[in-house]
């Protein structure tokens, strides 16, 4: 009858509304947890450079700060506005990929974390929503480096197969004497993490293994060949 109809279509649009805003949550919440660790990253090197004498040098890490901010307003205005535009079986939206890794390693390497990439692969085949998932999970796995191991070495692995795209990251344990204990954060990282692998069909481990924390993502690309 009309009124089933109606209850089913209010219930769609509500369950909609939800999932929107549970992406919004997750965009906003990995891109601000960037954003804190690269900015505390670049106010060590202040503090650092203050110490040595070394004015210039502060200098150019403020503006690096200062730069970092910037980008990260940005991206949350473009975020805003893709959610709010996106419409169902549109075209999707111009959220971060696996293949923009180059330029995320490249800007913790720039703040002072130590970190190298790894990956021989030509990643713009990876479909958007898994791209998306794995950029997301490594970003957040460097954040958590960041704010836990800031002085340890860490490296960002990627291999594409045929059906499956293998994601790790991994650094040194430091002792908490070393970390940045006044980085704020939420706690939720792992969870997130996993929903993100969950929701692009896929699967991710995290943990201590030998003196290395690793985060470990699995996630389908489907038969590229």
């Amino acid at each position: 009858c009309a009124a089933t109809s109606s209850s089913a279509q209010a219930a769609a649009a509500q369950h909609q509304v939800a999932a929107e805003r549970q992406q919004l949550a997750r965009e906003f919440h990995d891109l601000v947890g960037h954003t804190l660790s690269v900015t505390m990253l670049h106010m060590a090197g202040v503090r650092v450079s203050l110490e040595d004498g070394e004015a210039s040098e502060a200098l150019e890490s403020l503006a690096l700060a200062q730069q970092a901010g910037r980008e990260a307003m940005r991206e949350m205005r473009q975020t805003v506005t893709l959610l709010g535009n996106a419409a169902p079986g549109g075209p999707p939206m111009a959220l971060p990929h696996v293949h923009d890794l180059p330029e995320l390693v490249a800007g913790y390497a720039s703040a002072g974390l130590k970190v190298e990439l790894d990956s021989d692969a030509d990643l713009t085949t990876v479909p958007g929503d898994v791209g998306l998932a794995a950029y997301r999970i490594a970003q957040e796995s460097l954040t958590n480096a960041a704010k836990h191991a800031p002085g340890a070495a860490a490296v960002v692995t990627v291999r594409l197969g045929p059906s499956q795209l293998r994601l790790s990251v991994i650094n040194d344990i430091v002792s908490p004497a070393r970390q940045l204990a006044s980085l704020p954060g939420t706690g939720h990282g792992i969870s997130g993490m996993t929903q993100r692998a969950t929701l692009a069909g896929g699967a991710v481990t995290a943990g201590p293994v030998n003196g290395q924390w690793r985060v470990e993502a699995v996630l389908p690309v489907g038969d590229r060949q």
